[in-house]
């Protein structure tokens, strides 16, 4: 899909507009569409998101922080004025009573599309009607119409394709079920649970037909304990967005609190400043460095560091219990028992006829005591103090054996928390002088000190928050716990049901279903992993440069993404820059674009970001001209300077300049971005005030 027009009307900053995308080509695949902060450039991603998905979740809980307005509030505005609606305003006074987004493009065989959301609207109300056509002989409208671009382009699709480049971070920090379950569907592997989930909802209901009325009592009572830890951590769900939206109004108090300090600071030591915050910066960045190398390190090993005598004392025992020859023969057997049943029962191949569930349940019970009882218990197992399994045993000893020989890195560590407290003293001291404001008037220092303190105590109040938001966490993962004992009593309940022999056969079969395409599921996300995993890392390398933090990323089996430095050793995402962030998810987005094999424009608002500007240009040189058939970058001029502009240049087919002045009416202007320097071919776009 490449597109070839987008017309608006009276939607957002825009009163009539259109956009000529025409003349993409392999060389030439960027569009640029530029223009100062507020000028339009967030109004035109939104219009084409509005087009293929219409007021959806995510566009309605992008507009306020904390809340997601409803379809009515987001399409009409809101009654209080923190939102106006999608009207534009001067239309609005006007007495405009009709908005819309037309966008044109070419399907898969060349032919063209055009689809077309519109909105009348009054005071109170509004209609919505959406319309596709050039797909086959008919006229697709509303529902036959979503569905068509549902197929084309499902709304999960949208964070990947069209997506404000300062805010693409997020992707490796969202909330990671969400994050994931969007990868899965955009490499087409979620229909499979579809499947899935169907063949159990079939198979449930085939045992509830056979059930006798005391265990349908039970699994109703379990359900009934399941919902009400659902519900439990929904209560905490939004407990933690209450907190998360209180901890982002106070950052922005926080911030224009620090805007009005720094003016008084400005006014005592405008000559020493500069040199100050150079300095802070550099400690500052030091002391990350070494809390970093502390959190890596520290907490899980200090006892052990710090207690030598003991630790030797421990591994005399235990070498005592590894040497002797009852735990060796306890052990050898313990990991037969282990491995026996598994590799008997749960490994092809498998008798003929097959086992059922039951039986092999009761051979693996029967062989599990046989075997147990020729393992002496652990109290006979030497002359020692220690009691417990030779495998426990020997893995204890290979750590606590490092450790009673660990005196350079007890050395190292204690050099580095003296570092920091060093580092932390020399950061007061600059702080200090930062806020040194004794040259001004009495009434001025009041002032500042006054608004220090109530910003010290917003800050405290922040870190107060992200505390509870921890707190919040662990109750989370604790009920999700929970929920999932909950879920396998339920599936255990249900397999204890007598089942007639004509459901029976429903149900093994639907059983055979689902193990098959899990097993195919599997096996598709192996294969899909592999490949997101060999391309993220070549994609990184292009984008970073100058930087051996990161040696390599491994993609998990959940598509979680992990770091590694280049002792093998994993690197926090939390110690990472948000520069860093944003460069790895833009290879992560990178990589899913070339291994789901959609072809869809990216359009892309504040694209460099908080970029340093040799990555800036290894995006420009390397990233943008690769990325698609079509891109659309939507720049300010601080952002792409004529130096950066030239080195995009010889990519880009089209450009556009946006203008407005009175924030009430984008006025699209066919012009290069810096005119001087204009390479590329341009068409005359319509605009009309």
């Amino acid at each position: 899909m490449i597109f070839e027009t987008v017309r608006i009307e009276n939607l957002f900053s825009y009163r009539k507009a259109e956009f000529d995308l025409t003349g993409a080509s392999p060389d030439r695949n960027i569009v640029l569409v530029s223009g100062r902060n507020g000028y339009g450039k967030t109004s035109l991603i939104n219009c084409i998101k509005l087009l293929f998905v219409g007021a959806n979740e995510d566009m309605r809980a992008s507009v306020l922080s904390g809340r997601a307005l409803t379809r009515r509030q987001y399409i009409l505005g809101t009654t209080n004025d923190e939102w106006l609606g999608i009207m534009n305003r001067r239309a609005r006074r006007e007495g405009k009573r009709k908005c819309r987004v037309r966008i044109t493009w070419r399907d898969s065989n060349g032919s063209p599309v055009e689809a077309e959301r519109m909105w009348r609207m009054d005071s109170t109300s509004f209609e919505e009607t959406l319309e596709v056509s050039g797909v086959g002989t008919s006229v697709l409208h509303d529902d036959d119409a979503r569905e068509y671009l549902e197929g084309l382009l499902p709304q999960d699709y949208l964070p990947f394709f069209f997506f404000d480049g300062e805010q693409i971070q997020r992707l490796a920090e969202a909330n990671r079920e969400n994050l994931l379950g969007q990868i899965e569907r955009l490499l087409d592997i979620s229909p499979i649970d579809t499947l899935r989930d169907y063949l159990d909802k079939c198979a449930r209901e085939w045992r509830k037909d056979a059930m006798v009325e005391e265990e349908k009592s039970r699994l109703v009572e379990l359900g009934g304990e399941r919902n009400t830890l659902s519900a439990q951590l929904e209560a905490l769900e939004e407990r933690q967005l209450d907190f998360l939206s209180e901890i982002e109004k106070l950052e922005h108090r926080i911030q224009e609190e620090e805007h009005r300090l720094d003016r008084h600071r400005a006014a005592n030591q405008e000559h020493d400043k500069k040199a100050l915050t150079k300095e802070w910066e550099r400690l500052t960045e030091e002391l990350e460095r070494a809390q970093y190398r502390v959190a890596e390190n520290l907490p899980t090993t200090v006892p052990l560091l710090a207690n030598p005598g003991l630790v030797k004392k421990a591994v005399a025992e235990l070498r005592k219990l590894v040497e002797n020859d009852t735990s060796q023969q306890a052990g050898a057997l313990k990991e037969i028992l282990d491995t026996l049943p598994a590799a008997l029962f749960d490994k092809p191949p498998y008798s003929t006829p097959r086992l059922m569930d039951s039986q092999v349940r009761f051979y693996k019970h029967r062989l599990e005591k046989l075997l147990g009882a020729h393992i002496p218990p652990p109290e006979n197992s030497g002359e020692g103090l220690l009691r417990m399994e030779l495998t426990q045993a020997r893995a204890l000893l290979s750590v606590l054996d490092h450790f009673a020989q660990a005196d350079q890195e007890r050395k190292t560590q204690a050099q580095t928390l003296s570092d920091i407290s060093r580092l932390k003293l020399d950061i007061r001291d600059v702080e200090i002088k930062l806020d040194d404001v004794s040259t001004l008037s009495e009434e001025e220092r009041e002032d500042f000190q006054r608004r220090k303190a109530a910003n010290d105590e917003h800050k405290k109040q922040v870190g107060a928050h992200e505390k509870e938001i921890e707190h919040v966490d662990r109750e989370r993962t604790e009920i999700n716990r929970q929920i999932q004992k909950k879920d396998r009593e339920i599936r255990d309940q249900e397999r204890r049901v007598t089942i007639g022999a004509r459901a029976r056969a429903k149900v093994e079969r639907a059983e055979q279903m689902s193990h098959f395409f899990h097993a195919y599921k599997d096996e598709l996300k192996r294969h899909k992993r592999e490949a997101i995993e060999q391309a993220i890392n070549a994609y990184f390398k292009d984008l970073i440069t100058g930087h051996g933090l990161i040696r390599y990323i491994r993609v998990a089996e959940d598509f979680g993404i992990h770091f590694k430095d280049s002792e093998d050793q994993p690197v926090a995402m939390a110690s990472l820059s948000a520069g860093m962030k944003q460069l790895m998810a833009t290879a992560l987005l990178w990589a899913l674009k070339k291994v789901s094999g959609k072809e869809v424009p990216l359009v892309i608002d504040t694209p460099l970001a908080r970029i340093d500007r040799a990555h800036q240009e290894n995006l420009l040189l390397r990233y943008y001209p690769k990325a698609g058939r079509q891109v659309i970058i939507l720049p300010t001029d601080s952002e792409l300077d004529t130096e950066k502009y030239g080195l995009l240049a010889p990519h880009v087919y089209r450009q556009y300049r946006l203008n407005n002045l009175q924030g009430e009416n984008t006025q699209v202007i066919d012009e290069a971005m810096y005119p001087t320097n204009r390479k590329t071919p341009t068409r005359e776009a319509i605009s009309h005030g």
